[in-house]
């Protein structure tokens, strides 16, 4: 399968299943929390990419900072680390951030200056992820997401092959990632609450959406208990007794 002039892959025909099934799931409306709720998407495109990790976050450029991190194939609280601690040490987002495809991490930074770190030593090696590959999504200038492919230590370096998976994968996450930011945008400041802060308003569209208290709290990078506190905080505020009543205001303020 010719990807460019410049690009070829083969794909066995176990590799074209995965392709054909990664596709039509990206294709389908995802929740926010898709990684989490649709396991055989994430374990489908991580066997297509022979990865064992996959991670999402949005970038916010007012705040300067990472938020609604996810992530398969570890455990929830190396999502909820990185946005509570480790980005502000990470030497390698910065530097891939600019970039409009699939890029390997040591194309942009040396593999022993990367060694040398904090963000290395105290968060990949800790969590079985020191290869990896970025790919960094726009809509036009408006960053929409991103997808981060790590694998655990081992005798293959990411290359060309993953290069050009992700690139022939490109088009069709742009679509999912950039419907998700925008019906995500759209839930929390088409139809806000004046009278609540903008994250309460973030809070209030998660709940509407199905989450659950620690799923939010994961996706926005803050803790539990924060999430507990914006809720008692929104329930004074609209007068409203439990989270059901929330949603029903929210689908009654959207109809």
């Amino acid at each position: 399968m010719a990807l460019s002039a410049r690009m070829t892959i083969s794909l066995s025909a176990r590799e074209l299943t995965l392709l054909k099934r990664v596709s039509e799931g990206l294709l389908q409306p995802l929740p926010s929390d898709w990684l989490l709720t649709r396991p055989d998407l994430a374990t489908d495109l991580l066997r297509l990419l022979s990865m064992d990790f996959v991670g999402t976050t949005n970038w916010n450029r007012r705040a300067g900072r990472y938020e609604n991190a996810a992530c398969s194939g570890r455990g929830l609280d190396m999502a909820r680390a990185y946005v509570e601690e480790f980005q502000r040490c990470d030497p390698i987002s910065p530097r891939l951030r600019p970039r409009r495809g699939p890029t390997p991490i040591y194309s942009v930074i040396n593999r022993s200056e990367l060694e040398r770190t904090r963000y290395y030593n105290e968060f990949l090696r800790v969590h079985q992820t020191t290869d990896g590959i970025d790919l960094h999504l726009y809509d036009g200038n408006t960053n929409v997401g991103d997808f981060r492919f790590w694998r655990a230590p081992c005798c293959v370096p990411i290359g060309s092959r993953e290069v050009a998976l992700l690139t022939l994968l490109q088009p069709i996450l742009l679509r999912a990632t950039k419907d998700l930011y925008h019906r995500t945008n759209t839930a929390a400041a088409g139809h806000p609450f004046p009278q609540l802060t903008p994250r309460e308003n973030q809070v209030v569209a998660l709940v509407a959406d199905g989450l659950k208290d620690r799923t939010i709290a994961q996706n926005l990078g803050i803790g539990y208990w924060t999430v507990r506190s914006h809720l008692d905080h929104i329930f004074q505020k609209l007068e409203i007794s439990n989270r059901a009543g929330l949603i029903a205001r929210v689908h009654r303020e959207r109809h």
